[in-house]
């Protein structure tokens, strides 16, 4: 697509037509345009973006194009982008992983002090502001369901992230 296309797509007043135009670009069988579809539909930080997103986290062959798939749902913050997230924790290319570790943390910390709904936005909020960014996938994945599950609460969140990080993401 020409940059001054692309550039236009950018910025249409309709966010929702700006997202439907993007994601388009998603069907390409070319990586590169999936790769910058992914990118420009973070850019749009509209929630309409996350299920276009979410597929191609799920569903794309090229681990580049799912890890910038990971970094748009972070841009956009949204509770819905972090189910998509947590799923990628178990993708098989560890850049991908590591792109939803920092996704998850960013959406963590945008979230401390927001009122949010959904068990999961609630677990994220709980832990994401303790991950480092560069956290262990053990960590991440034990510490989340512990929130997600009701096992911890404000009070120890810190400390068991903490211990979890000391015994490398495993729970005893």
């Amino acid at each position: 697509m020409p940059l001054f296309e692309r550039v236009r797509k950018l910025f249409t007043r309709d966010p929702e037509k700006r997202v439907r135009e993007i994601a388009k670009q998603i069907e390409s069988n070319d990586d590169d345009v999936r790769w910058i579809a992914a990118h420009d539909l973070g850019k749009t930080r509209h929630p309409a973006a996350i299920p276009h997103l979410a597929k191609l986290l799920r569903e794309d062959w090229n681990w580049n194009v799912r890890g910038s798939a990971a970094t748009a749902l972070a841009n956009i913050a949204h509770p819905n982008a972090i189910l998509p997230l947590v799923q990628a924790l178990q993708d098989k290319q560890e850049p991908v992983r590591s792109h939803a570790i920092f996704a998850l943390g960013k959406i963590g910390r945008k979230m401390q002090g927001l009122e949010v709904e959904g068990k999961e936005a609630k677990a994220l909020q709980l832990v994401g502001k303790h991950f480092q960014p560069n956290e262990e996938l053990g960590v991440i994945r034990n510490a989340y369901q512990a929130a997600f599950e009701g096992k911890i609460t404000e009070k120890n969140a810190g400390l068991y992230v903490k211990q979890l990080r000391a015994l490398k993401g495993k729970v005893k």
